[in-house]
């Protein structure tokens, strides 16, 4: 005896789903400013009113943690939160 086989005649349209994923273009990462002059642990010297991390450098969040408190060995915050406006 033969197998019977049987085809889908009614096949589901594909159904296109837009996710919106964040991609490295739309996430927005925080910005610092550096309030006091120092070095970091890198050797990168970040002076009084320039930007935390530097461009092109990355920071682990307990670095900024470090650097936004007193929890470092220089007993001072060196960056702060960067506010709009």
């Amino acid at each position: 005896m033969a197998a019977k086989t049987t085809s889908k005649s009614s096949a589901k349209p594909a159904v296109e789903r837009q996710v919106d994923a964040p991609t490295a273009e739309t996430k927005k990462t925080q910005a610092y400013k550096v309030i006091e002059t120092f070095k970091d642990v890198d050797g990168h010297i970040y002076t009084k009113g320039s930007n935390y991390p530097a461009e092109g450098k990355k920071a682990k969040n307990e670095r900024i943690h470090q650097l936004l408190t007193s929890e470092n060995r220089m007993n001072r915050p060196f960056i702060e939160e960067e506010t709009e406006g």
